[in-house]
């Protein structure tokens, strides 16, 4: 069977196969993308999600987000004000933190947030904390963010970045998570200066990466 890359569509793909879980992984030699062959259902991920504690309540999650506006968003944003937060989670507490801080913001989730009025708007800056490694289509998805930005505008996403080793991988905790079906490394984000048209202004050794749309 032909597996082609869902981030970039290279067909040069190497298997990882994860016996304990039964699970296989492709990894693309193009871009260094990762994807799974398993993909939870709407109700699996909704069960899953119900298990997380991204509140208000939380300060660690909430200290989390504040690093994330002061390193990925403020040096960026320029003077704009308007943001789409993508993929707000049940508490949509980046966008409450971002209201804070004098930001026009917009929600969108595909379970929490269903209204899709955004896809016909531009925006000047798109956020998205731990969405990215969800994503089942993530070129379609990546893609259609980057036409909803407007000139000179900038994506900034949080998503941690993969092992360079494949005994790692297997051994990491982020990939545990059932509902991690995608997974991005440097080499990735670089590859997405071309793949999506963007300029990279920063990505860090961890799990953030800005773009400008030029």
């Amino acid at each position: 069977m032909k597996i082609n890359c869902k981030l970039c569509f290279g067909n040069s793909i190497d298997a990882i196969e994860d016996k304990q879980m039964q699970n296989t992984y492709y990894l693309c030699k193009n871009c260094d993308f990762i994807f799974s062959s398993n993909l939870p259902t709407i109700e699996q991920e909704k069960n899953q999600y119900s298990h997380h504690n991204n509140s208000l309540k939380n300060i660690g999650y909430v200290e989390m987000l504040e690093k994330f506006i002061d390193t990925a968003i403020i040096p960026y944003s320029n003077t704009s004000k308007n943001v789409l937060d993508y993929g707000s989670g049940p508490e949509p507490v980046l966008s409450y933190l971002l209201k804070n801080r004098g930001f026009n913001v917009q929600i969108y989730d595909p379970i929490y947030a269903k209204d899709e009025l955004f896809k016909y708007k531009k925006f000047s800056v798109i956020v998205s904390t731990e969405v990215f490694e969800h994503l089942h289509s993530p070129h379609e998805t990546i893609k259609k963010l980057v036409e909803i930005l407007k000139d000179n505008a900038i994506l900034s996403f949080q998503t941690m970045f993969h092992p360079e080793d494949n005994k790692k991988f297997l051994n990491w905790w982020y990939r545990r998570d059932p509902t991690h079906v995608g997974f991005f490394s440097h080499k990735t984000v670089e590859k997405m200066q071309d793949i999506f048209k963007l300029t990279l202004l920063k990505f860090d050794d961890k799990n953030i990466a800005v773009f400008r749309k030029d």
